[in-house]
């Protein structure tokens, strides 16, 4: 994460694995119906961010307990008629979740460690929305 970010809200959080490759997470909103707006997950592997989110910045490293994952799911959530895949949970096979979804605030997202929860913060309440296997 950049400097004076945390694992409430991040503009960029990139997650590392011990294989060398890393995935790169933000957030991107959109007006549905009204005032409301809806939080969409982004994704990206190195090299494909735009808009030069991929920049050599000091990171602040937040050492996440090793897990060893055997599953993936997306956090699909509906509002106004309009369906949003707005998060995603990494399962452990010890039932240690790591799990990142759009923020509160515009453009970040919200990180939920298997060591920490006390700092979750999603736009959208979990209860309110559905998990979905990835298939692989």
């Amino acid at each position: 994460m950049p400097p004076k970010h945390s694992l409430k809200a991040a503009w960029l959080f990139t997650l590392y694995f011990e294989d060398g490759g890393n995935l790169e997470f933000w957030s991107e909103f959109y007006n549905t119906a009204g005032w409301n707006e809806l939080g969409v997950l982004v994704v990206s592997s190195p090299g494909e961010a735009p808009n030069g989110r991929s920049l050599n910045l000091e990171q602040f490293r937040v050492e996440i307990p090793s897990i060893h994952i055997a599953g993936c799911r997306k956090l699909l959530c509906e509002e106004d008629g309009f369906l949003a895949e707005c998060g995603l949970l990494l399962a452990g096979e010890d039932e240690e979740n790591l799990i990142i979804a759009a923020g509160i605030s515009p453009g970040s997202v919200s990180v939920s460690l298997p060591s920490d929860e006390s700092n979750f913060s999603p736009l959208l309440d979990l209860p309110y929305c559905t998990w979905q296997e990835l298939d692989a």
